[in-house]
């Protein structure tokens, strides 16, 4: 379940990458793109959509 607000705030969010609305995914743990499919993480509540960051999706980061 998301926090409180954090539906809302999605809402006003668009992926820093191609520009196209995001949601939340079903587990409420991340946020994907509905253009590009990078997801990011949500932090302390917090989505944190930095490229750096992204966990799936094109330029996704992989750990070694």
């Amino acid at each position: 379940m998301p926090p409180s607000g954090l539906s809302a705030l999605i809402e006003l969010l668009a992926c820093p990458a191609c520009h196209a609305k995001v949601e939340l995914n079903p587990g409420g743990t991340c946020v994907r793109c509905r253009g590009c499919a990078r997801e990011y993480p949500i932090e302390d509540g917090i989505p944190v959509m930095i490229e750096a960051r992204v966990l799936s999706g094109p330029r996704a980061v992989r750990e070694p």
